[in-house]
């Protein structure tokens, strides 16, 4: 009787484990995907960051050529 119940939980417990290994290895896939989403918003942020830095320290006025770029901005006077 009792070396049944001992034969069950030893079952039950190696049933459990193989559970646990497959979920553990659907977690780690998981955990990669992530992972790897991370790692392509990183080097989206920093590709965006440089072109930004590029974009807004372009040189006001071209030496090689002597012209200056044209204005996006316009200000307006106002008169009084």
């Amino acid at each position: 009787m009792v070396r049944e119940a001992t034969d069950r939980n030893t079952l039950e417990q190696q049933e459990l484990l193989e559970d646990l290994k497959a979920v553990g290895g659907k977690v780690n896939l998981v955990a990669i995907i992530a992972l790897g989403l991370l790692a392509i918003s990183i080097l989206l942020n920093v590709a965006l960051y440089l072109h930004i830095q590029r974009v807004l320290h372009k040189p006001c006025f071209d030496p090689h050529t002597g012209s200056r770029p044209r204005r996006i901005f316009q200000p307006s006077i106002a008169s009084p």
